[in-house]
């Protein structure tokens, strides 16, 4: 790794909130996020939720590397979808923000981290589509809204060869498991790089010259105790020089 520590920025969500006085918003990450990428070599740097353009390109400019991090599902009328009984809360700011980082990241060619809601807005932007609960595609039976622990893995994935992935993790890990949306339709110049027992995408990484590395999973939240899952933050983070 190069002795120059990358910026690395980390997508925030927006919480709402009001005392006696007035309402207001707060733009936030959870801490793993922050520690997991300082502890892998890099300087977070967190991106203040915003709708203005030349402050998204500024953000993105301005850093080496992007992550979008988890967070609320996303609203389906941004693949065309209805709201079936399944999908949850969503906030329409901060998907045009993650989707405005999206699109300037690969704009200006800098490398992205999605995880989690990260990896679904990813999709959408290339022009995929989700399923709105796992339970609504075929032969699901893993449980993907794990209790307990969120360090701990729960299940396995199955790497596919010839991807970042797999050249940290090998062939088969067990990751943790915190999301109820997943993968249907998978976007344009995308290919999937693990998948669950049960047919989730589990992964995704750009099939061109853009450095897209997507995980369903949350390596935040294992780095700390698990060194494959270290290694591959790692890897993203020197990646990014």
């Amino acid at each position: 790794m190069s002795s120059k520590k990358p910026i690395i920025g980390i997508s925030s969500d927006v919480l709402e909130g009001k005392n006696t006085i007035y309402s207001y918003r707060v733009y936030g990450v959870k801490d793993m996020y922050v520690d997991s990428i300082n502890a892998s070599g890099g300087v977070s740097f967190v991106l203040p939720v915003t709708n203005d353009d030349d402050i998204i390109r500024a953000y993105v400019n301005h850093v080496d590397g992007v992550v979008l991090t988890g967070g609320k599902d996303i609203n389906p009328l941004r693949w065309d979808e209805e709201p079936r009984e399944e999908i949850g809360e969503s906030n329409n700011l901060r998907d045009s923000f993650d989707l405005k980082l999206v699109e300037y990241a690969i704009e200006y060619k800098k490398p992205i981290l999605g995880i989690c809601r990260g990896l679904q807005v990813i999709n959408i932007f290339l022009g995929g589509t989700l399923y709105q609960d796992v339970s609504y595609s075929k032969g699901q039976y893993i449980k993907h809204a794990q209790k307990g622990d969120t360090h701990v893995g729960t299940h396995h994935i199955m790497i596919e060869e010839n991807s970042i992935l797999h050249s940290v993790l090998g062939p088969e890990y067990i990751v943790n498991s915190l999301h109820h949306l997943s993968i249907k339709d998978l976007g344009k110049n995308l290919k999937v790089t693990a998948m669950s027992n049960d047919g989730i995408v589990e992964a995704i990484e750009s099939t061109n010259d853009n450095y897209i590395l997507a995980l369903q999973f949350h390596p935040e939240a294992m780095s700390a105790s698990d060194e494959g899952i270290k290694r591959l933050l790692d890897q993203f983070v020197s990646d990014c020089v």
